[in-house]
């Protein structure tokens, strides 16, 4: 990799220093400061532009991480804004009273953005609620 990389930068100088020259040669102005361009205005960019490909080299190798990552954070995402199947009623504010309780007798559910494949949250479940 680092060879690669290095092969890279040589291309790179290869590429700046010939437009430098052809700049340079033939007098063009640089549009920000009005004047010819110079060699020093040249080799500054060209050292900047190579700290930032060497900056950049060392985020290689964590760009599957940063992809994972970016991915999980999209599910969460999805799922904080999904809209739930079974909705609570506006209405629900009244109070009910119970005098004796509730029976559930074999009780099977599984919510229904589960896939249909998945165990049941309650698999034929029987239970009482005392009342108070």
């Amino acid at each position: 990799m680092h060879g690669v990389f290095m092969g890279i930068i040589f291309i790179y100088y290869l590429y700046v220093y010939s437009i430098a020259t052809v700049l340079i040669n033939h007098k063009v102005n640089n549009p920000v400061t009005g004047k010819h361009y110079t060699i020093a205005e040249i080799v500054s960019v060209a050292q900047a532009t190579q700290i930032s490909m060497m900056t950049f080299s060392g985020v290689i190798p964590i760009l599957p991480q940063i992809m994972r990552a970016l991915i999980c954070a999209k599910k969460v995402f999805d799922v904080i804004e999904r809209k739930p199947r079974i909705s609570s009623k506006d209405d629900s504010s009244e109070v009910l009273t119970l005098e004796q309780g509730i029976k559930f007798k074999d009780i099977t559910f599984r919510y229904p953005t589960q896939l249909a494949t998945s165990r049941d949250i309650f698999n034929k479940a029987s239970f009482e609620i005392k009342a108070g």
